[in-house]
């Protein structure tokens, strides 16, 4: 048993106890008087009056009751069942509420949530695919083709064009939010080390959190292109975005709430309520609020950082299959059909990429990577790859018909030979030359 300690520095005693995070007044008020208590000297009468002591509360949201939580001591040690003078067991629970019609409630939303994602992925990216596999069966790369000749599409990944969409963004955000309560339990499970499986289990639930980071990076792009600062930001990986959040978020919780971080949360669960009720209760309103706005700065301070220490250096062609995703990059190596050695194929397309890089106000989207979204066509002859072309959407592309030092050309009639547009780069500007075939691809 720990000294007896003065129940103003108590917090040293509390530090480690499970679900300390969410300990409530009364919670505190009752751990640090059985701190101040000397047990190292304690009859058994002493010890007794500390049998079966503890304290409950209850647990909201915005006001909303979510459940109730409990404290309390027992004498001995329930885990070994040891029971020693001196030795004492805390127990912490955590009872939700039934709100059955809630549930049912949430399950439609995200039935719903389900189905708008589903005609996003289809009005953004799907359609589009079709149409190209349409081309090429109809018209192929170019007028003239050769007999013979075969065309292979690899279709890229829309994930990219769905986190930028907003409503997106902010219904998952919603939808983690009314599920304040589990995430709560997660955050217990990730304060200790003891049993993995359950640390696991909270880590996984956690990874959910990347949407608040999504979220950031969606309304932060609409901000830059709003204010003309694209140049502010370099963009991330939404792949990389995903990982990052997933291994910062449960160190991060446990430093919350096993150090003298825990104050903060204790100060802010307790401002929703009234004075009366503040020590009965903990409402995580702002806490939420904080974990949210820690979780959203990760990109955004990452990509605002990046335009002042280091910019990117591009040593890979804009056509390759390489200069992709880490995702993708990783998924096309599997892909035996298109584990292509450079040099040994002809590689075109990616021209979008060259008025990126030479000014980021073409960017549609400046905070996140698109590179994913392209997909690449294999030209194939007699069952060999001779050739590969990179197609990009051009909604990708910000014409910039506002502005006249800016805004990009566009050739007055098709090229004949050619099925899709291309963007050309001039010693000052670029024009995107129109192919065959009205297409929202450009290669």
């Amino acid at each position: 048993m720990r000294d007896a300690l003065p129940e103003a520095n108590c917090i040293s005693f509390l530090l480690g106890l499970p679900g300390l995070i969410f300990y409530g007044g009364d919670f505190w008020n009752v751990l640090c008087s059985f701190a101040a208590t000397d047990h190292q000297n304690a009859t058994l009468g002493d010890a007794l009056r500390w049998d079966k002591v503890g304290a409950c509360q209850y647990g909201k949201f915005a006001s909303v009751l979510v459940g109730r939580q409990c404290i309390w001591l027992t004498i001995g040690n329930d885990l070994t069942g040891i029971d020693a003078l001196g030795v004492y067991t805390l127990t912490f629970t955590f009872q939700l509420g039934r709100f059955y019609t809630w549930l049912w409630v949430k399950f439609l939303y995200r039935v719903g949530l389900t189905c708008y994602v589903l005609h996003v992925m289809w009005r953004a990216y799907y359609r589009h695919c079709f149409h190209l596999a349409r081309t090429l069966t109809t018209h192929g790369l170019q007028r003239r083709t050769t007999r013979g000749t075969s065309f292979e599409i690899v279709i890229g990944d829309p994930t990219a064009l769905i986190l930028l969409d907003p409503i997106v963004s902010t219904a998952f955000t919603l939808d983690i939010w009314f599920s304040m309560e589990y995430m709560g339990i997660a955050m217990v499970r990730a304060t200790q080390f003891v049993d993995l499986y359950t640390l696991f289990l909270a880590f996984l639930y956690f990874s959910r959190t990347v949407w608040f980071a999504y979220l950031a990076l969606a309304l932060t792009s609409r901000s830059l292109k709003r204010y003309h600062k694209e140049h502010w930001f370099v963009e991330v990986d939404p792949t990389i975005v995903a990982v990052c959040v997933a291994v910062y978020a449960i160190p991060v919780d446990y430093l919350q709430a096993n150090t003298v971080v825990v104050y903060v949360y204790y100060y802010l669960f307790r401002l929703p309520s009234s004075a009366e009720m503040q020590d009965h209760q903990v409402d995580v309103l702002f806490g939420c609020v904080l974990l949210t706005l820690l979780i959203a700065a990760i990109p955004i301070l990452y990509g605002f950082a990046r335009t002042h220490c280091c910019r990117e250096t591009v040593s890979v062609p804009y056509a390759s299959l390489d200069y992709n995703s880490v995702k993708n990059r990783l998924l096309y190596k599997l892909i035996r059909s298109i584990t292509l050695r450079r040099g040994l194929v002809d590689e075109s397309g990616g021209s979008l990429y060259a008025a990126f890089a030479r000014d980021a106000r073409y960017k549609m989207h400046p905070t996140t990577s698109l590179r994913s979204v392209d997909c690449f066509v294999l030209t194939k002859r007699r069952g060999r790859t001779t050739h590969l072309k990179r197609l990009s959407l051009l909604s990708s592309l910000d014409r910039m018909a506002s502005d006249p030092e800016l805004a990009i050309s566009v050739a007055t009639s098709a090229t004949a030979d050619r099925t899709f547009a291309e963007l050309e780069a001039h010693d000052s500007s670029f024009q995107l030359a129109l192919g065959a075939v009205p297409s929202p691809w450009c290669s």
